[in-house]
């Protein structure tokens, strides 16, 4: 009886937030076990910033790092990692 509660019914699906907005901009969720087109269409939609992300977090260390920096790259590090914090949420 794995997959099953005391009470004989079988568990739901966890319900995943979905990487997108619907067309009334409600969030949109989906039900499943992550085998299906729109889960591997989600994966990949949020790999690619978690990847830039990780790129620009390396850079910032190596500008950081260097203590070499111009106020310029601090500005411009700064306004990157602020849209990549505000692209994740």
């Amino acid at each position: 009886m794995a997959g099953r509660r005391r009470s004989g019914r079988a568990r739901a699906p966890a319900a995943r937030l979905l990487p997108w907005a619907g067309p009334e901009g409600k969030p949109c969720y989906l039900a499943g076990d992550g085998a299906w087109f729109l889960s591997r269409l989600a994966d990949n939609m949020e790999a690619a910033p978690l990847g830039l992300a990780g790129d620009l977090i390396e850079k910032a260390h190596q500008i950081l790092a260097g203590r070499a920096w111009t106020p310029g790259e601090l500005h411009l590090l700064a306004v990157q990692l602020f849209y990549y914090k505000n692209a994740l949420i």
